[in-house]
């Protein structure tokens, strides 16, 4: 029974994960607006994440050219973080910080800090229409 249960706990977290991929990445648009707790979801985003399928993570800003937002490529300074992101079991890793993956729907996804340096953040996928 002991290791019936087990089975049943890896499977789960096994799709949990997979289904968290394929949610991510498998759209044609990646991009993920950024929102910080406490923050109006329906205000226009400053910041977004590009989730690769190779395991690549650009962190975006938007701002406005003329009348259309342009997404740029964030410059970190002299800070040097890794532009990846990997899933394992209930956790995600985006550019070396973790977060507990505390919920997911197709367009939206929760996400907690683990080690408490960051706000949690809410991704929404991005309708920002770039041109």
């Amino acid at each position: 029974m002991k290791y019936i249960l087990s089975f049943l706990l890896l499977f789960l977290i096994s799709c949990n994960q997979n289904r968290f991929e394929k949610i991510i990445v498998l759209n044609k648009n990646n991009y993920w607006d950024i929102f910080k707790d406490g923050t109006k979801i329906f205000s226009n985003p400053s910041y977004c994440y590009c989730f690769g399928s190779n395991g690549s993570c650009h962190y975006y800003n938007y701002r406005i050219n003329n009348i259309h937002p342009v997404r740029q490529l964030f410059d970190y300074g002299d800070a040097d973080y890794p532009n990846t992101w990997k899933v394992k079991s209930d956790t995600l890793e985006i550019q070396s910080f973790n977060y507990l993956i505390k919920h997911i729907v197709t367009d939206t996804i929760i996400l907690v800090p683990i080690n408490r340096f960051s706000d949690t953040l809410i991704l929404t996928k991005s309708k920002i229409i770039v041109p």
